[in-house]
């Protein structure tokens, strides 16, 4: 399986970055009025998510170090189907296809039993968010309950 210095930034492009954005389509169906919301987002007082060298921030990899760890119920430090399914439905309403599964284990760093690593899970969200996509990124973010400044809101 590559890793994330060897998969290329076309790959990502054509692969992974829709297999996100397909789900908030789905999503976007359900629920038009959320959706037309983050779409009228105005990021541009937002944290940074991208440096300027196209890496992602400190600050972003540290939420979605959190974030993982939220699904990874095991301790294993690798996302397995179920807990897979449990952060796509959070995040997108419904799971991942057996299709965008098989990309996954595929394009992102992932065990020898094709469960999700935690650098595979920064890689997806560094393709997304790198690839120009942040507002898709910071929805998903704010649903995790991050606030503008990549801080966790208090609930």
């Amino acid at each position: 399986m590559p890793d994330q210095n060897t998969l290329s930034k076309s790959a990502a492009d054509s692969s992974i970055s829709p297999i996100i954005e397909n789900k908030s389509t789905a999503k976007a169906s359900e629920n038009s009025s959320l959706i037309d919301s983050i779409h009228s987002l105005d990021i541009s007082d937002y944290a940074p998510l991208v440096t300027d060298d196209f890496d992602i921030t400190t600050n972003l990899e540290t939420a979605l170090k959190e974030i993982f760890e939220r699904y990874d119920l095991d301790c294993d430090s690798l996302l397995n189907d179920k807990e897979l399914d449990d952060f796509a439905i959070f995040t997108n309403g419904e799971p991942f296809s057996k299709e965008e599964k098989l990309e996954i284990s595929e394009n992102l760093d992932c065990s020898e039993d094709g469960f999700l690593t935690l650098p595979g899970f920064i890689q997806m969200y560094s393709l997304q968010t790198c690839s120009g996509d942040e507002l898709e990124t910071w929805k998903d973010l704010l649903k995790h309950g991050y606030n503008k400044d990549l801080s966790l809101s208090s609930k």
